[in-house]
């Protein structure tokens, strides 16, 4: 898509998305074909079809995002994400700032460490903004409630004792997202169902800067209770971080990562294992994918 701003653009008119400078540079960039930059681009044509979607869907997705009073932080009618971050001290590649930290290749760098951080090391927000694992300072929620009771931040919030004032939606939208697609999937928790213990494992194939804060997917255990979860992470650069990790670092443990929740709950559990070799995919999803006995 082109990048330079006019001010009466050339707008794609099926998806009424894309924009252009000029009607020379919108047939230009139809089909694949190399940029300014050298760089090979796909063209509009294999694009558009997802640009329409997202068109669609904008609405709505103002309306989830407007639930949030930070939401107002606009540069140019735009939510700026970094302005945002900045305003709270968050912004920044520096390893002090936590979750926050604006991570490159190769991820995972965190897990060369023998720990994980602390929550309040990892947030890097006020105790009442945290959603803690451990509730050292405040008790536990209720049971979780069905998973069709809980489809907006709000009531996510509320099931969990947070404002809306706090920023964890930028990072929680990692385990929420997978929570989401359980329950389109029909896998989550019913409360008119029998009550009986089951395992599940979640592969997340591409992983990318999520593994340097995988501490957070402890808040599926609360939301799938009575289930012990396996998680499989796959990663591009893990060989790299392998290769780079003493016996003792978290990358080189059986499970990164382990948790459970407290028995009020449900008494669930997650353990998430690393896999080194990316060729060694037993699903062909993109993302995720999601098998239960």
């Amino acid at each position: 898509m082109c990048t330079v701003r006019e001010s009466e653009p050339k707008t794609c008119s099926v998806c009424r998305a894309a924009q252009y400078c000029s009607q020379t540079c919108q047939k230009g960039a139809w089909k694949p074909y190399t940029d300014s930059d050298g760089v090979q681009q796909k063209g509009h044509k294999t694009e558009c079809h997802m640009f329409k979607r997202a068109k669609e869907e904008a609405p709505a997705m103002y309306a989830i995002f407007r639930q949030f009073p930070w939401s107002c932080m606009k540069l140019k009618g735009h939510f700026n994400y970094e302005m945002f971050l900045a305003t709270g001290n968050l912004l920044g590649d520096d390893p002090n700032l936590g979750y926050w930290q604006d991570t490159s290749k190769p991820y995972g760098k965190r897990l060369l460490a023998e720990t994980h951080l602390s929550e309040e090391d990892g947030w890097k927000l006020p105790l009442d903004e945290i959603p803690t694992l451990t509730f050292r300072h405040r008790k536990p929620p209720a049971r979780c409630p069905p998973s069709s009771q809980m489809q907006d931040w709000k009531s996510y919030h509320e099931w969990r004792g947070l404002p809306m004032t706090s920023p964890v939606a930028l990072r929680l939208h990692f385990p929420l997202t997978i929570y989401h697609l359980l329950h389109l999937f029909g896998m989550t928790p019913d409360a008119h169902a029998i009550k009986r213990r089951r395992s599940m494992a979640i592969y997340c194939l591409d992983a990318n800067n999520e593994v340097d804060f995988l501490p957070i997917f402890g808040e599926l255990a609360l939301l799938l209770p009575d289930t012990d979860i396996e998680m499989v992470v796959m990663c591009e650069t893990f060989p790299a971080t392998f290769a780079e990790a003493e016996p003792s670092a978290l990358v080189s443990k059986p499970y990164c990562y382990e948790y459970e929740a407290p028995a009020e709950c449900g008494g669930s559990t997650i353990r998430i294992k690393l896999v080194k070799d990316r060729g060694n995919r037993i699903y062909a999803w993109n993302r995720a994918s999601t098998v239960t006995n």
